[in-house]
Formats: C-alpha cells, structure tokens, sequence
C-alpha cells in the first residue's frame, strides 16, 4: 500500500489512530504490546494504525510496527485531524 497518505485523529488523549485504505492481515503477526510513547502498532479488532503519544496498558489486540524516534512531543499537541505520508525507506 505504500506510499500512502493517512489521515489521523486523536483517540483519548493517549494515541493518533488512522484508518488505510483495507485491513491489514494479522494472521502471522505476534500480538500483544504493552506501550510506551513512540511505539506505533495495529489494533487488529479494528484496523487502525496507532501512534501512542502516552504510555497506555498492555493490549494482546495490538502489534508492534515500530518506534518514532522523535517529534512526539509535537504530535501530542496537534488538535483535530491532519495528514501524513507514509513511505518504504531503502
């Protein structure tokens, strides 16, 4: 699906959640993720991307895709939706 433009939104002050185009398959992907801020996971009942901007309890619904590395603090801040790219990096 890459490259791809999501749209994200603030879900209870904790994560930035966005929705791709199609559900992502889980069906080989080790669930269970207990947050902290900066990790990015799918919430696989759903089919959200998540950003955590706080810490939040372990969920056996979510699997880990990474860390951002910076500019959390700034993404917490942000009020209503905003857009971002998303792209393969090589």
């Amino acid at each position: 699906m890459l490259p791809l433009m999501l749209n994200f939104r603030d879900y209870n002050g904790v994560e930035k959640i966005a929705y791709p185009p199609r559900k992502l398959s889980t069906k080989r992907a080790p669930l269970g993720l207990a947050t902290s801020v900066g990790d990015s996971a799918l919430y696989a009942p759903w089919g959200n991307l998540v950003a955590y901007c706080r810490g939040f309890r372990h969920s056996d619904d979510l699997v880990g895709l990474g860390r951002f590395t910076s500019g959390m603090a700034e993404l917490s801040k942000v009020d209503g939706e905003f857009s971002i790219g998303i792209e393969a990096v090589q």
